[in-house]
């Protein structure tokens, strides 16, 4: 099935099951991924990879000791090494992991859990939409489970 989204500078072209991407600067990175699962109806899938550079950031670690993240906010622009993850299905609605590798001027690289970003010039990926696995999520942990 080919399907051809263009919204206000969220372009999207699926084949099969792929998915490529790409956001224009001002976006926001999560609910642009979110709109992309929306227009080619992905429900469980995979985030395969994101280039590009993202600015006004906030990016996690786990603690399991806090039992919780621990973020710190980015304002300047970035280099986006990577971007991955899972789509799964939550309360009805899609839910997004996300991890990144990004690099700043100075070539020092960062990364964790992406909690929110903007693009800045552009984004370009690729998801794979899973046909028979389902990925779902805990409304009370956020634990995934998966089945058939």
């Amino acid at each position: 099935m080919n399907v051809i989204a263009e919204v206000f500078g969220l372009y999207s072209l699926g084949e099969k099951n792929l998915v490529v991407f790409r956001f224009e600067d001002g976006k926001d990175v999560i609910e642009s991924l979110k709109q992309v699962a929306k227009e080619h109806q992905i429900q469980s899938g995979a985030i395969l990879g994101g280039i590009g550079m993202v600015r006004d950031f906030e990016v996690g670690f786990y603690s399991r000791e806090k039992a919780g993240y621990i973020t710190s906010k980015f304002k300047e622009p970035v280099e986006l090494l990577s971007l991955s993850g899972n789509i799964s299905q939550c309360n009805n609605q899609a839910f997004l992991h996300l991890h990144v590798a990004l690099a700043k001027e100075d070539m020092k690289a960062i990364g964790g859990h992406l909690k929110k970003a903007t693009v800045h010039n552009t984004i370009e990926g690729i998801i794979m939409k899973f046909s028979e696995i389902k990925l779902s999520r805990d409304p009370n942990t956020r634990i995934l489970s998966m089945s058939k």
